[in-house]
């Protein structure tokens, strides 16, 4: 989805101000960054595996939220 000069810019002003913040990913991008459809996405967030953000229309994920999704279903090998 292209991005227009007025919300590039909001995006530089948002990134100055919290650098150390990661901007939120819609369903498709959330999919893409597990490496999962967007169903099993939109699954976890039905069942509450993952928490999400309703802003209009749009659900919103955070990086971090995937992140620790991620770390909790980490199984370690046997040896």
């Amino acid at each position: 989805m292209p991005v227009g000069p007025v919300a590039a810019q909001l995006s530089n002003r948002a990134e100055r101000r919290h650098p150390e913040r990661r901007s939120p990913l819609g369903v498709p991008d959330a999919a893409d960054y597990l490496g999962t459809s967007v169903r099993h996405v939109r699954r976890l967030i039905a069942e509450r595996r993952v928490a999400s953000y309703r802003l209009g229309g749009r659900v919103l994920l955070s990086p971090d939220d995937l992140d620790e999704l991620l770390a909790r279903s980490r199984r370690d090998a046997l040896r």
